[in-house]
C-alpha cells in the first residue's frame, strides 16, 4: 500500500518573519521531493505581525488573522493547480509568556477568529480554549533552549523529530514522549535555504484539516526522519 507523505511544520515568507521561502515555491519543492501534501505552521505570536504594525500602527485581530493567513493562502492557491498535492491550515502558536512553541492542528479561518486575545493569555488557559475547538496541540521542540516542556495532559503529544535545529535535543524529546505515551510528530521545521527532511506517512490521504488532526490524534502514522534519529 503506498504511503502518502505530509509536512507537518512549515513556515512560508509571507506570514512568518523567519520564513526564507514564497508559499508557492515551497509547495513545487515538497512536491518535487515526492510530499503529498503539508500543513503551514506559521508563527502566531506577537512578533508575527511587526512588518504589519509598519503600516497598520494598531490593527485589529480580524486583520492580524488575514495577515497571518497570507502564505496558507499563497500555498493553497499553488496546490490546486495539481491533483496529487494538499495544503492545510496550521499554526505554530506561542504565548507572551515564554518562548515556548505548539504547533495546531484542525484549525481554520474560522476558528482562528475566535482567538482573539490567545497570545496574551496563560498558555494553559490558551491550549485549553484551543482544544475546545477540536484541535490538536503538539509541543514542537520541547527541549530546545529557552523552551519548558510541558506537564502532561495540557498537549496532546510532542515533536519528537524536528529537522531544523541540532539545539531540538530529539533524542530527550522521544524518551519524554515514550516514558507518558505521548503522540509523537515529526516536522521540518521549514524555513527555506535547506531541504525538508521530516513530516509523516499516512496511509489515507486526509481531504482537509479535520481529518488531518484525527490521523495525529489516532496515532495511525509513520514518522519520516533522517539517518541520525
Amino acid at each position: 500500500m503506498k504511503k502518502y507523505l505530509i509536512e507537518t511544520h512549515c513556515h512560508t515568507d509571507e506570514s512568518s518573519n523567519c520564513g526564507k521561502m514564497p508559499a508557492a515555491e515551497a509547495v513545487r519543492l515538497y512536491r518535487s521531493l515526492g510530499y503529498s501534501g503539508m500543513l503551514i505552521s506559521d508563527h502566531l505570536h506577537n512578533y508575527t505581525f511587526r512588518t504589519l504594525k509598519k503600516s497598520n500602527p494598531n490593527p485589529t485581530w480580524e486583520e492580524k488573522v488575514e495577515y497571518f493567513l497570507k502564505g496558507y493562502k499563497s500555498a493553497l492557491n499553488e496546490a490546486k493547480k495539481y491533483d496529487d498535492f494538499k495544503v492545510y491550515l496550521g499554526a505554530e502558536l506561542r504565548f507572551d509568556k515564554n518562548d515556548n512553541d505548539y504547533l495546531i492542528f484542525g484549525l481554520s479561518e474560522e476558528k482562528l477568529l475566535k482567538l482573539n486575545g490567545i497570545i496574551e493569555m496563560r498558555p494553559e488557559k490558551g491550549l485549553e480554549l484551543v482544544k475546545s475547538l477540536d484541535c490538536a496541540v503538539i509541543q514542537a521542540h520541547p527541549f530546545r533552549d529557552d523552551c519548558v516542556v510541558m506537564k502532561p495532559g495540557i498537549c496532546h503529544g510532542v515533536e519528537v523529530y524536528n529537522g531544523h535545529s541540532t539545539e531540538s535535543r530529539n533524542d530527550i524529546a522521544l524518551e519524554w514522549a515514550q516514558k507518558f505515551d505521548f503522540i509523537m510528530t515529526s516536522g521540518s521545521d521549514f524555513h527555506g535555504g535547506t531541504e525538508p527532511n521530516g513530516g509523516i506517512y499516512v496511509d489515507v490521504m486526509p481531504k482537509n484539516e479535520d481529518e488531518l488532526r484525527d490521523i495525529i490524534l489516532s496515532k495511525n502514522f509513520e514518522l519520516k526522519t533522517n539517518e541520525e534519529f
